[in-house]
């Protein structure tokens, strides 16, 4: 059972991780909207910290199991897995997007 309450309790770091920096993309897209570039850049990078917090939590866990201490399955470490890989996702393009539109205004000047 304590190894099911790391699970729980990792997972919702996951999940906690993954909306925090979903919602500092969403703020950095809405900044590239408005033409803040130098704002945009600095909420992704906010984004990617929240990230990388998830990823550390994360890879405790698969450490252990690597060790030889088997883990179990969890549903909502699961779902904290996959909250932070999709929105890792979303931040790679949102990176993308700063950079195409960072290049757009400088060519207009």
């Amino acid at each position: 059972m304590e190894d099911n309450n790391l699970l729980t309790l990792t997972g919702m770091q996951l999940v906690m991780a993954g909306g925090n920096a979903r919602e500092l993309i969403r703020q950095a897209m809405s900044s590239v909207a408005q033409k803040k570039i130098e704002e945009a850049k600095e909420l992704l990078k906010k984004a990617d910290e929240e990230l990388l917090k998830g990823h550390r939590e994360q890879t405790k866990v698969l450490q252990l199991e690597c060790s030889g201490e088997p883990q179990g399955y969890n549903v909502l470490f699961c779902h904290g897995m996959d909250t932070l890989m999709t929105v890792k996702s979303e931040y790679q393009v949102a990176e993308y997007l700063v950079m195409f539109m960072e290049t757009l205004l400088n060519e207009k000047q």
